[in-house]
């Protein structure tokens, strides 16, 4: 997907084309409101796209047509072909159906590059390297060492911090952390009172006696360690939600207190909900020490142990539709059954650790089981 050069680095693309029609065949515009709702809906699968107002023609047997159109442009990483066809194959026949249409154009064009500089390179792969004073040999070897370690991007995400201190001498901040065995430091400026705790986000028992503490923390790499995967790849559900007999009306609110729809809420319940079994499940709970209730007030997880105690995590929301209450339900038990039998895609697994705030919240955890063991 990259490649390494003395001016930078080059990256392969693959790009994608969607063409929306803006009038029915017979010439009536459609309601603004509808093609937002798709547009939002392509937006929340992927980090940016382009719109390009254009004119179609064609024609029968008796005259020539001529067409208002969107045309959407979207980027994609070649690693994301698979699901990128999935979704413009699932997309031309939704619009076929809403639109009325006896075609939907999609089309990918073939590899493109994209030249990035190297602090672009760093910066876009989330490393916050901020000593910009580098060679550029320096640069080619971080790069090169980079590239050259297989699913670099997937793997990264489990980096370990190695060390993270204060030097008073200069008003810097050290860190090192270890990236698929990739020795990376940064060095960064800071005006914080000596009373606040350094952290980096990996550091799950530090997290944890903060989160329960009275000091004031900060948090070193927490766009690095939980925001990147969010931001480069497209959105992907641990398993898709089923929509039958559901309405997908716009009725929900995301945790950043944006309009979503059923099924989007549905498939970021699920993630939410399986992330607080997935972190039982790293503190040492079997399966089966686990149950799982969805109600008209949100979820809870139920962890009864002999070993580490019991436990009761929450996930609170308004959930008054039975139906989706029981789609819930379904779509846990699924992405339970992936996960315990390691066919879980491993992307979709990040993107739900990253938006449920995983980490934190595995810290927590943490701490309670630890106190009571004193």
């Amino acid at each position: 997907m990259y490649s390494i050069n003395k001016s930078g680095v080059t990256k392969k693309l693959e790009t994608w084309t969607l063409i929306i029609p803006l009038k029915d065949n017979d010439g009536n515009e459609f309601p603004k409101s509808q093609i937002d709702e798709i547009l939002d809906n392509i937006i929340q699968t992927y980090p940016g796209f382009t719109i390009v107002s254009c004119v179609g023609y064609w024609k029968d047997q008796k005259e020539i047509y001529k067409d208002q159109n969107h045309q959407i442009i979207i980027d994609t990483l070649p690693s994301d072909i698979d699901a990128s066809a999935a979704f413009f194959s699932k997309k031309k026949e939704e619009l076929s159906k809403s639109l009325k249409q006896e075609k939907i154009y999609v089309t990918k064009s073939g590899s493109k590059e994209e030249l990035l500089s190297f602090n672009e390179f760093f910066s876009e792969l989330g490393l916050e390297i901020e000593n910009h004073s580098n060679s550029i040999e320096e640069n080619m070897r971080l790069a090169e060492q980079i590239v050259s370690s297989q699913d670099f991007i997937l793997k990264r995400y489990g980096y370990e911090t190695l060390v993270l201190q204060r030097n008073p001498i200069n008003n810097k901040i050290i860190w090192e952390r270890k990236i698929c065995g990739i020795r990376v430091k940064s060095e960064f400026e800071y005006e914080l009172p000596d009373d606040f705790i350094l952290c980096g986000a990996d550091q799950i028992d530090l997290l944890g006696e903060a989160i329960f503490g009275n000091k004031q923390i900060v948090i070193i790499g927490n766009y690095e360690y939980q925001k990147y995967i969010l931001e480069k790849f497209s959105y992907r559900p641990l398993v898709e939600a089923k929509l039958d007999g559901i309405s997908n009306d716009t009725v929900f609110l995301d945790q950043q207190g944006e309009k979503i729809n059923t099924k989007k809420f549905i498939e970021l319940f699920t993630m939410s909900v399986f992330c607080n079994y997935m972190a039982l499940r790293d503190e040492n709970y079997l399966s089966k020490d686990i149950s799982i209730n969805v109600g008209e007030d949100g979820a809870m997880q139920i962890a009864e142990s002999k070993v580490n105690g019991n436990n009761l995590l929450r996930n609170p929301a308004i959930i008054k539709d039975k139906a989706i209450q029981l789609e819930i339900i379904r779509c846990i038990k699924e992405a339970i059954d992936l996960f315990e039998n390691n066919k879980l895609e491993t992307v979709a697994l990040l993107q739900a650790k990253a938006r449920s705030n995983y980490i934190n919240n595995r810290a927590a955890l943490r701490k309670i089981i630890k106190s009571r063991d004193k």
